[in-house]
């Protein structure tokens, strides 16, 4: 990618977090994954950004599974997820049919306050009105 090639060459502080951070979502817009992870690894410091990045990258390239195993390393070194991490998880859930991780995402979302937050109620379909304890995560009922 030539702005990160002009970026390595300059005498911008190309370490700088938000730099590898944008760089990361520039590669991960343009569906090369490989680069996104290259970044994502090489990176001395992370961010929520940076996970989300990542997890954003994976679930939107079809990498469910991957998308699944980095959200869960970004909760086991201790990082907060925000709304879009678990957008983006809850569609990885759907997409591989995983109703019991889809459950405890549903019951982190009300953990974090993150339950009416707009790209998380898309990510969340609410089923019957007469059933308030269900709701559809994208085609799976999840009982709460």
């Amino acid at each position: 990618m030539e702005v990160h090639a002009t970026v390595l060459k300059s005498e911008y502080d190309c370490l700088a977090l938000s730099v590898q951070n944008a760089i990361a979502d520039a590669y991960a817009k343009c569906r090369s994954l490989e680069d996104v992870r290259k970044i994502f690894d090489r990176m001395e410091q992370r961010d929520v950004v940076s996970w989300t990045t990542l997890v954003t990258a994976y679930s939107q390239g079809s990498q469910w599974e991957a998308a699944i195993a980095v959200f869960s390393q970004m909760r086991e070194e201790g990082f907060v997820v925000n709304q879009y991490t678990l957008a983006s998880t809850l569609v990885a859930c759907a997409s591989l049919c995983y109703l019991e991780y889809g459950r405890q995402l549903h019951g982190l979302l009300y953990k974090t306050g993150l339950q009416n937050e707009t790209c998380t109620e898309s990510a969340l379909d609410c089923g019957d009105a007469d059933r308030p304890d269900q709701l559809r995560l994208t085609g799976l009922m999840l009982a709460s």
